[in-house]
């Protein structure tokens, strides 16, 4: 018996997801924090360091060979909500103060 081809709207793609990445290059003196869309945890990781020079433009003379090899992925971890990331959360009351302090 001949089974039907799966067709292309019927074939699972995978999830794609963000995720926050965070990464440290050799002689760099900060980590940095960068957020992707990937399928997997290992999948955000390799994009995190395929976009090294991209996010740190102007620094050093470094390849983007060199300097892929030269970093580490620190932590890799899911966002909470699937598509949607908050960036920061601040009282409203200190946005209030500011604002005050800013008029006088």
């Amino acid at each position: 018996m001949a089974t039907k081809p799966i067709e292309k709207s019927e074939r699972k793609l995978p999830e794609l997801r963000l995720y926050r990445v965070w990464r440290h290059t050799a002689g760099d003196e900060s980590a940095h924090e960068i957020v992707v869309v990937a399928s997997s945890p290992a999948d955000a990781a390799a994009k995190a360091l395929t976009h090294v020079k991209s996010t740190n433009k102007g620094k050093g003379n470094r390849s983007k060979a060199t300097s892929e090899s030269l970093t580490n992925v620190l932590s890799v971890k899911k966002v909470g909500q699937k598509h949607c990331l908050e960036i920061s959360t601040v009282p409203v009351a200190v946005i209030q103060a500011l604002s005050r302090r800013a008029n006088t």
